[in-house]
């Protein structure tokens, strides 16, 4: 943490001249990444512990081409020095990370691409319109709404979305210009969905309890309610993951374990079976594997999936062989 004796008062933000904020209020982090090599730095904020944000940099830089992610590919870990500068509420996290960005001289300097504050553009002072039923329609900038309205919201990021996403709806703001599909994108977010985890069961809560509780993405809930896709984080719909585990029970039997009815993937971990085994044993291309061989249950849905299946090659040469003969001895046949 960072020794506010060494800094000067008139340089710190004003925030923390006449603030002093409550313990029990929701904190982030500003830390810094030090290089040891070149000297230079890169702050940013964060409202996880600094381990996760460090492994989410890392796991960024492997497709990232910004500066910050170049360096972390050029330089091995080694070379990197990272340590929390402060903590603060998450309110004034965008004040404290321009701060020192600026002190460090990160931007020009070091490794951050802009001078800092959560979602960065060059015209924050531009003014949009709001709406709320209770406060009607509100004209202000970003910050000012994040200041009066929204302040258990995470910095600028809530409003950052409304902006940019249509159908966005943060604490019952949303653009004045969709003021007219109102009660269509509040109820969408609190819609009542019900959906199945193979460890949490069936769980039927809001959207909004699955985003906060689960960490599931509204755009991906939808989807999966449409069948366009089927899970995420393990999540799905309660018929599908039905039909999907009874269809992957298998049936086998050992003279030492007995007759067990369970999914292949069971199989493997509770008895050691291979993959490739337990397909020749399915398949009838193999009759045991490590002393198990199907049940009698499975060998007769396997004698009528044979019979049921597809016709035989013979089967197929002698359809074709009679209309062939039918056509050569018969040209009419062929004039018709």
């Amino acid at each position: 943490m960072i020794n506010f004796e060494l800094i000067s008062p008139s340089t710190l933000p004003s925030v923390l001249l006449v603030e002093r904020w409550n313990l029990l209020e929701c904190m982030g982090i500003i830390y810094q990444a030090y290089n040891t090599v070149t000297g230079k730095s890169y702050v940013g904020q964060t409202v996880k512990d600094l381990a996760t944000r460090r492994s989410r940099h890392y796991s960024a830089a492997k497709t990232k081409k910004y500066k910050f992610a170049q360096a972390l590919k050029k330089y091995a870990e080694k070379y990197w020095i990272w340590k929390v500068l402060i903590k603060v509420p998450i309110n004034y996290l965008d004040e404290y990370e321009i701060f020192f960005i600026s002190e460090l001289n990160c931007c020009r300097d070091g490794y951050n691409s802009h001078p800092g504050g959560y979602m960065y553009e060059k015209n924050t002072g531009v003014i949009f319109d709001f709406y709320h039923p209770s406060y009607g329609i509100v004209s202000c900038t970003r910050k000012e709404l994040q200041e009066k309205y929204l302040l258990n919201e995470r910095s600028l990021s809530a409003v950052y979305r409304l902006i940019k996403f249509p159908d966005a709806c943060c604490n019952g703001w949303i653009l004045a210009k969709n003021k007219d599909r109102y009660s269509e994108i509040v109820t969408k977010k609190y819609q009542v969905v019900a959906l199945v985890h193979k460890e949490y069961g069936i769980q039927t809560l809001t959207r909004q309890e699955f985003m906060n509780t689960y960490g599931l993405d509204n755009d991906k809930i939808s989807k999966i309610l449409n069948q366009k896709r089927k899970s995420s984080l393990g999540w799905g719909l309660p018929q599908q993951l039905q039909n999907a585990e009874t269809s992957s029970f298998v049936e086998l039997t050992h003279p030492t374990h007995g007759t067990y009815k369970i999914t292949k993937k069971e199989f493997r971990i509770k008895f050691g079976l291979t993959r490739h085994g337990l397909s020749a044993l399915i398949t009838g291309i193999q009759k045991t594997h490590k002393g198990w061989s199907l049940s009698e249950n499975s060998k007769q849905k396997q004698k009528i999936l044979k019979h049921v299946a597809k016709p035989s090659v013979k089967f197929i040469l002698l359809m074709l062989k009679l209309i062939y003969l039918a056509f050569s001895t018969n040209p009419a046949v062929m004039q018709d």
